[in-house]
């Protein structure tokens, strides 16, 4: 599309004018043109008068004036998108280089204005509305950068990357816990799926997704989904560090480039500690089990023969003496915690404050409870005590939140004699279908035995008849 050249001359010369007219004056001399052809619909023209009047108020240094031009472009009868755009995209150039922080919020604050509902400048109105929080944040109001941050949908913008969209939720997410605000960060947590997130230039964004998930599940004490966000992180720095490092920003959008994930050689190792901490910490259920044979099986794990002799004894069914346990884990697993509890953010009564070594405890009794069920069909109490390493009380209280609360194992305590039975009785059918299953493999062995004395008697017929014959014959 070729500009009309006649246009261009005339808005150079407003503009070298200005100086000796002055700014409003040459503001005022363009808003003719600037009527003429958004009337008329032509686009181009009007994107560029537009834009030289933002320029001009730039040149001039009036930062006011330029935030005044701006939403008086924006409420012009039937302004065009492309002039708008142009407009707002122009005045985005500048807020890097106003004088002040006053200065830089109000051209902000504009633009946002000029933005607000406009479908084709949503992305800028997104960048122009982080920038404002980041000011406000920097300045430590951290719940009026939130309160900026949590009215913008982006998930619904399509004119904005995958990249640019996950951090622009991710920051909500963090705004959010910073504030305290944990449900709300919730909610918004789930507009980010780790599926959508697997991609290889996406590392960074997925480590700094599961650490902020990571703040969320240790508030609501959901101790396996810790883990599974660790083992996350652990198998992302894996994947990175197996995957050449000129690969790593491949693919990415030149303004929003993914930087390169600086994993050290030995970046997996904290991770990897924190996966089988946790996977320790979690309640017996068919997704900790499967998870703790996923652990043995990392080479990884190789290298860090205590943690993994401490989850061969978690799949080995074998009384775990709670003393040996303790004196040959507790210094290892202290400082794992501790190195955990540093960066949270979660307050008091989460998992933070949480006394995690009874917690263990908890956990070596119940996969003792679970062994000894399994190879006892009945017990005294007070042996089952001297296994557990309890008294008889904590023994039976344990057991029974095994078989009330937690449904892991059937037992019934006779508590007058002192006997504990794990054997679950059978109602009508079980026991009539054991007895039929019984008496139709009997009878299928009384056949069988009758046809083998069968074949005996008339292999020994054939025998003696033959034996006969030959008597005869000589």
């Amino acid at each position: 599309y070729k500009m009309d050249e006649g246009l261009v001359t005339k808005v150079a010369e407003i503009v070298a004018a200005s100086e000796r007219t002055g700014l409003d004056a040459a503001i005022e001399e363009l808003l003719g043109p600037e009527r003429v052809h958004r009337l008329a619909g032509n686009a181009p023209e009007c994107a560029h008068v537009c834009v030289a009047m933002v320029r001009l108020c730039r040149q001039h240094g009036a930062w006011e004036k330029l935030n005044e031009t701006v939403l008086l472009l924006s409420k012009r009868r039937a302004q065009l998108k492309q002039a708008l755009s142009k407009v707002v995209q122009q005045a985005m150039e500048y807020i890097d280089e106003t004088p002040d922080k006053a200065a830089r919020i109000a051209l902000i604050e504009a633009l946002r204005e000029v933005c607000e509902g406009k479908i084709y400048v949503e992305l800028e109105e997104a960048r122009l509305t982080r920038m404002l929080a980041n000011i406000r944040e920097a300045d430590g109001d951290v719940d009026a950068a939130a309160a900026v941050m949590q009215d913008m949908q982006v998930e619904t913008y399509g004119s904005m990357d995958r990249r640019e969209k996950t951090e622009f939720i991710l920051h909500q997410i963090r705004l959010c816990l910073s504030r305290g605000d944990f449900v709300r960060a919730a909610i918004i947590a789930k507009k980010i799926t780790p599926r959508s997130i697997q991609q290889d230039d996406l590392a960074d964004i997925r480590m700094r997704y599961h650490e902020l998930m990571v703040q969320i599940y240790a508030h609501n004490g959901d101790v396996l989904e810790i883990c599974r966000a660790y083992l996350a992180r652990f198998e992302t720095v894996i994947a990175a560090a197996k995957k050449p490092s000129n690969d790593t920003t491949a693919g990415a959008a030149s303004l929003h480039q993914a930087p390169k994930v600086p994993f050290g050689e030995s970046a997996w190792i904290p991770e990897l500690h924190l996966v089988v901490f946790f996977l320790v910490l979690s309640e017996h259920s068919p997704m900790q089990v499967d998870l703790l044979h996923r652990v043995r099986a990392f080479p990884e794990l190789g290298k860090l023969p205590l943690l993994a002799d401490l989850l061969k004894q978690l799949v080995t069914e074998e009384i775990i003496r709670w003393s040996v346990f303790k004196e040959r884990y507790e210094q290892e697993l202290t400082s794992i915690y501790e190195a955990f509890k540093k960066p949270l953010i979660c307050g008091e009564g989460a998992l933070k404050s949480i006394n995690w070594m009874a917690l263990i405890h908890e956990r070596v009794t119940e996969h003792n409870i679970r062994v000894v069920a399994k190879y006892y069909s009945c017990i005294r109490l007070k042996k089952l005590a001297a296994l557990l390493d309890l008294s008889e009380d904590v023994a039976e209280q344990r057991l029974a939140s095994q078989v009330s609360d937690r449904k892991a194992i059937y037992a019934k305590i006779d508590r007058p004699k002192g006997i504990v039975s794990f054997r679950k009785p059978q109602d009508a059918d079980e026991n009539l279908n054991e007895w039929a299953t019984s008496v139709a493999s009997l009878l299928d062995k009384v056949e069988r035995t009758c046809h083998l004395v069968h074949k005996e008697v008339m292999v020994y017929g054939v025998s003696s008849d033959a034996d006969s014959t030959s008597k005869a014959t000589s």
